[in-house]
C-alpha cells in the first residue's frame, strides 16, 4: 500500500495512482509525499518518496527548511529516499540560466544558472543518499512512483537484472583477471576492488585469506575431509565431483577449470 501524505499538493495523487492500479490512501506523513514499506537486504524496510517541482528544487537550494528540516527528517525516518524533480528544464544554450519549458525558472533579481541546481542534486545523491528522479508532469510521477512500489515489493534476492560492475576503468576491465579469490575477497567490508589485487597475490589461496596466514598448509588428508563435508552440506548423494571443485577452488592458488553448475 503507498500512503499519500494528505495534504495540498500530494493528496491529488490519490487519483492518478489509483487510475495507473496502484493499491493507495491519504495519510498525514511527516516527511515525504510518499511512503511505502518494501523487501530490502535485511527484510522489511521503510521507502520515503519526496517530489519536487523545478521552481521548487531552486527555492530548495537557499531554503533553510529543506535543509534544516526536511531533508534530515528524511533521513531519520526512511530507510532508502527518492526524490522527483517534476518538469523538463536545461540550460540555455547562451547565457546557461535555468530553463524549464519555454520559460526561465524563477523571476527573481539574478538568473538561476542550470549549474547551481545540477550541483544541488549531486550533493544530495552523493552526500545525502537521494535517488533522484526526473519526470514530465503529475502523470509521469505517479506512474514512476507505482513502478517504485512494485518494484520493492519483491524480494531483494530476486532483483537479478542487472550485472556487478567492477570498480576499475573500462580500458582495464578486460584485462583485470577476476579470479574467485578476488571476488571472495571483493567482498570483505571496505575493500575496494582495486585493492584486491594485492591480496591476490599476498594470499596463496581463499582459505589463506579467510585465515590471515599466508603460510597455511593444507594435508590431502584435509582435503578428504573437507570434500566430505561439502559433499554432505549440499545433499548430493553423488556430488562429489562437485565437491571437490568447491574445495579445490577455496584451497588452491588459481581458479579450478572445468565445467560445474
Amino acid at each position: 500500500m503507498i500512503r499519500i501524505d494528505d495534504r495540498t499538493g500530494s493528496a491529488e495523487f490519490a487519483r492518478l495512482l489509483k487510475r495507473a492500479g496502484a493499491p493507495c490512501k491519504l495519510r498525514r506523513l511527516p516527511f515525504g509525499d510518499f511512503s511505502f514499506f518494501g523487501n530490502g537486504p535485511d527484510g522489511r524496510t521503510r521507502v520515503g518518496v519526496e517530489r519536487k517541482t523545478v521552481s521548487e528544487m531552486v527555492e530548495a537550494i537557499s531554503d533553510s527548511r529543506f535543509v534544516g528540516y526536511q531533508m534530515p527528517g528524511m533521513l531519520q525516518r526512511y530507510a532508502y529516499r527518492y526524490l522527483i524533480i517534476e518538469g523538463n528544464f536545461y540550460p540555455d544554450p547562451k547565457s546557461g540560466v535555468l530553463m524549464c519549458g519555454m520559460h526561465q525558472v524563477g523571476y527573481t533579481h539574478q538568473a538561476h544558472l542550470y549549474e547551481n541546481l545540477e550541483k544541488f542534486i549531486s550533493t544530495l545523491e552523493l552526500r545525502a543518499g537521494f535517488r533522484v528522479k526526473r519526470t514530465n508532469g503529475k502523470t509521469q510521477t505517479a506512474i514512476l512512483v507505482k513502478a517504485l512500489w512494485e518494484w520493492w515489493q519483491k524480494r531483494w534476492s530476486a532483483h537479478k537484472s542487472a550485472y556487478r560492475v567492477d570498480e576499475t576503468k573500462p580500458d582495464r576491465v578486460l584485462l583485470d583477471q577476476r579470479t574467485m579469490k578476488r571476488k571472495v575477497t571483493n567482498q570483505l567490508t571496505g575493500l575496494a576492488w582495486h585493492r584486491t589485487m594485492k591480496a591476490d597475490a599476498y594470499f596463496p589461496s581463499i582459505l589463506a585469506a579467510v585465515v590471515g596466514d599466508p603460510n597455511f598448509m593444507f594435508t590431502p588428508q584435509h582435503r578428504e575431509t573437507a570434500v566430505l563435508h561439502w559433499q554432505a552440506a549440499l545433499g548430493f548423494k553423488k556430488g562429489r565431483k562437485v565437491a571437490e571443485r568447491v574445495v579445490d577452488v577455496c584451497w588452491t592458488r588459481d581458479d579450478v577449470k572445468g565445467k560445474g553448475k
